[in-house]
């Protein structure tokens, strides 16, 4: 654990964990053998499991953008008090933002991997061992199954679900559910038969 790092009193950190220069890291959890690169910053209430990889420049736990409009027609924030759950052996690149959920939590489950630059929206889940590639966009509430592989800058409409074993070509616009066991590509995404 680098000097440079700030970490709170009350973050339970598991062992041999590496916490590199000038990341700052919540009330939080982080679990066995887990590598937290420079720069980063993990805020309250985030669990992180074993053996995860964060790289620099990583932000976890941040407030989603979440508006709605008010009584007289101008935004208000919408409250933000979910968590992030990451588990074991999930890998995230570098500057790569994942959001706190709204009221429920934001999940990256078991050996799941997301490159450098992707946006992870609240209240998100994608599911064990699927892939999300550099620049993608994952709006709200998003729910990937397990074994999906979304490739570079795909972008997915919010509250749409993702099938398991499912193909994302690059560059995808994301508007309809996608079922399992398929490859979607284009703008907007379709079925490639």
């Amino acid at each position: 654990i680098q000097n440079s790092s700030t970490i709170h009193k009350n973050a339970i950190i598991g062992d041999n964990v590496n916490i590199g220069n000038n990341s700052i890291i919540g009330k939080c959890s982080i679990g066995s053998h887990s590598y937290i690169d420079d720069l980063c910053k993990i805020n309250d209430d985030t669990i992180i499991g074993d053996n995860v990889i964060i790289h620099s420049g990583v932000k976890i736990g941040i407030d989603g953008f979440g508006y709605a409009k008010n009584t007289e027609n101008k935004y208000e924030k919408f409250p933000h008090i979910g968590s992030v759950i990451i588990g074991d052996n999930v890998e995230i690149g570098a500057n790569t933002c994942i959001d706190r959920g709204t009221l429920g939590n934001t999940i990256i489950k078991k050996g799941s991997k997301i490159d450098n630059l992707t946006q992870i929206s609240h209240n998100v889940i994608i599911g064990e061992n699927s892939i999300v590639c550099a620049q993608v966009t994952v709006a709200g509430s998003v729910n990937i199954a397990e074994n999906v592989w979304i490739a570079p800058k795909v972008s997915i409409l919010n509250g749409l679900s993702i099938g398991a074993n499912s193909f994302i070509g690059i560059g995808s616009i994301v508007v309809n559910n996608v079922p399992e066991n398929q490859i979607w590509a284009g703008y907007p995404a379709k079925k490639i038969r």
